[in-house]
């Protein structure tokens, strides 16, 4: 569509949209987004601040890395700088840790979006994805400022990669979870099940999603 190519739309699902929405990005911000590409939420997140502000975006894989600048390119982003990197290490490539707020939607079993995977997705994997997620909110934790805010988010149902990952980031990380202002979804499954947001595809008509918001103490 011509107005696709002249950067006037950008297609994102209902829960991806709330979340980014839920962070509240301000003009002024300086946000780090830990798992950019292809740059869904940042480029939102960029337009919420209405092209100002700084967004430093990273990823690891050089070609996703090249079509998160294409689609900043084509959606005429000016506010973000684009890093390749792997960002579970970010805090000790980059020093600064006085960001405003982070996005961390990282790599997930995905069973939100390909329900199908389920037969070859093993417990084991679950875990090992739980363990690498936490890594990312980790180093989240470590770049926003005191008051800061984390969105946590995937597009899987599995409890470990969700509420259990957000309880032990509570516990050990000094975060609490925020009340979302924009909430279209259902309650979580356990654990301050009001505070956090599941879209479950049978009921919503939507990928599978989780958000959660969470604040540096």
């Amino acid at each position: 569509l011509e107005i696709y190519k002249q950067g006037w739309v950008y297609d994102q699902s209902l829960p991806a949209i709330i979340s980014v929405r839920n962070l509240n990005p301000r003009p002024s911000f300086k946000i780090v987004d830990l798992c950019a590409a292809p740059g869904g939420k940042t480029s939102h997140a960029a337009q919420l601040m209405e092209n100002s502000g700084e967004i430093l975006a990273v990823d690891r894989s050089k070609p996703k890395v090249r079509r998160l600048r294409e689609n900043l390119q084509r959606l005429g982003i000016k506010n973000v700088k684009i890093l390749e990197a792997d960002a579970r290490y970010l805090d000790l490539i980059i020093g600064e840790r006085n960001f405003d707020a982070a996005i961390v939607d990282p790599p997930c079993s995905s069973l939100g979006v390909r329900p199908k995977l389920s037969s070859r997705v093993s417990r084991r994997d679950i875990l090992s994805l739980s363990r690498y997620q936490f890594q990312f909110l980790k180093v989240a934790s470590k770049l926003v400022k005191r008051g800061g805010r984390i969105l946590y988010s995937t597009c899987t149902l599995t409890l470990q990669e969700n509420e259990l990952i957000v309880l032990r980031a509570i516990k050990e990380l000094g975060l609490k979870l925020i009340k979302q202002e924009y909430f279209a979804g259902s309650r979580g499954f356990i654990f301050k099940a009001e505070m956090v947001q599941r879209f479950l595809p049978h009921i919503h008509d939507t990928p599978g999603f989780f958000i959660a918001i969470l604040e540096k103490l």
